[in-house]
């Protein structure tokens, strides 16, 4: 397990990036040397990071390239301030967190890079950084009772859950001959 201090997420400056950066490729690339990485830099923020972003890209490309050039093949960059102008109120809220349609386009941007990681043979590692307060959908959640207890529902029925009606008669359809 990689302890979650030497993960990007916490990478937070430029001597950070490279005390542990390169140390968590090698750890990944001991027990998977073959196993394509992606490395996707941080979206454009507002005005506060405005400085920062660009230095944090650019340690990040270095890191890339050394990797490139000794030889990893398996490795890809995308520069993740290429998603959108922080300037553009329609695809983010504050020029850092993406609207709907933001995170429709970043999709647009990653597609083509994703596609040609997830070509290659063999498996793939993909650390996806989101925020803690993310809701993940669907899920297992457990239901309250009338009496105030709660019970868990079975796997057909996750959170968020589907009128009793309408879970029953799309069962009876994944069963039919």
């Amino acid at each position: 397990m990689i302890p979650k201090r030497q993960s990007e997420a916490n990478s937070i400056s430029a001597e950070l990036i490279q005390e542990r950066v390169p140390r968590f490729l090698d750890i990944l690339r001991r027990k998977h040397p073959e196993t394509p990485l992606l490395i996707v830099t941080k979206v454009p923020y507002g005005p506060r990071y405005a400085a920062t972003i660009p230095v944090l890209k650019e340690e990040f490309r270095k890191i890339y390239l050394e990797r490139k050039s000794a030889g990893d093949e398996n490795i890809f960059f995308f520069d993740g301030t290429n998603f959108w102008d922080p300037a553009d109120t329609e695809n983010n809220i504050d020029g850092a967190h993406p609207t709907d349609q933001g995170f429709a386009y970043m999709a647009q941007k990653l597609e083509p890079v994703i596609r040609e990681v997830l070509a290659m043979e063999g498996p793939v590692v993909c650390e996806v950084a989101v925020s803690k307060n993310l809701e993940v959908e669907p899920r297992l959640r457990s239901i309250a009772n009338p009496d105030g207890t709660f019970r868990m529902p079975h796997y057909e029925d996750l959170y968020p859950h589907l009128p009793e009606e309408v879970l029953k008669a799309e069962l009876e359809k994944a069963f039919e001959e």
